[in-house]
């Protein structure tokens, strides 16, 4: 919720410290130390909305026949990180050196069992989205959990650069007559 959003979380977290009331002008609802799937009716930003505009990027991602996922969105008071959880399942079995392989990309970067799973601090600056897949069983399994971070200001400062290069691509060449 950018600049006034941060400085309204700052000055909840503060207010929260001195047993004081929190402010509520962005939000609508005390964000600080907690985990919402609404904010207040009066919030600047409907987490309802957010979760339709990132399911009609998944759409458009995924195609007209592609899965309709189960989405929820939670408003999470950290910085530099957007997290989301997927559960995913095939028609078949499928070996999780596989389905790594599939997910192999330059806007993914997949973090196996030894080290730390991804978080807000470990994608804070990286280009690329941290996933952790994990199977539900063992062996050849149809059924998979994924864990994804990434830096919501790297993100959004790549997207609009693609934008940027799109529109150019696309902006017609000669005089106009």
């Amino acid at each position: 919720m950018g600049r006034k959003g941060v400085d309204e979380l700052q000055q909840q977290s503060v207010s929260l410290l001195s047993f004081q009331s929190t402010p509520r002008e962005q939000f609508d609802a005390q964000v600080a130390f907690n985990l919402l799937p609404a904010l207040g009716e009066s919030a600047t930003v409907s987490l309802d909305t957010v979760a339709q505009r990132i399911g009609s990027d998944l759409k458009a991602l995924l195609g007209e026949n592609g899965p309709s996922p189960l989405l929820q969105v939670i408003q999470t008071p950290v910085f530099h990180g957007y997290a989301a959880s997927l559960f995913l399942e095939l028609d078949r079995p499928v070996r999780l050196e596989t389905l790594a392989g599939a997910l192999q990309s330059e806007h993914f970067d997949l973090v196996g069992e030894e080290g730390d799973p991804p978080s807000n601090l470990s994608s804070a600056g990286q280009p690329q989205v941290l996933l952790r897949v994990e199977p539900s069983g063992v062996g050849e399994v149809a059924r998979y959990s994924i864990w994804m971070t990434f830096d919501n200001l790297k993100l959004r400062a790549r997207t609009a650069v693609a934008c940027a290069l799109e529109l150019t691509r696309l902006r017609p060449l000669g005089s106009v007559q």
